[in-house]
């Protein structure tokens, strides 16, 4: 997490730093192995996961996708 932070500030040196980039890293960390992050955040979550996640074939979807797709199941 600690290295992803600076690489990222270090390459886009006029993102603003978002209060939420810790506990956004610790809770993508802690889900490495789920195959969908949900969130509402649209700016350093959604940074993140592409960078991260999209890689290896997650999905991201908001809590309204989300509850959409658990109601056609």
């Amino acid at each position: 997490n600690t290295v992803y932070k600076e690489l990222l500030f270090m390459r886009d040196h006029s993102m603003a730093i978002d209060v939420n980039a810790q506990p956004d890293l610790d809770i993508m960390t802690f889900l490495l192995n789920a195959d969908v992050f949900v969130t509402n955040e649209r700016r350093f979550a959604l940074r993140a996961f592409d960078d991260i996640w999209r890689p290896r074939g997650k999905r991201l979807m908001t809590s309204a996708e989300f509850a959409e797709h658990l109601a056609s199941l």
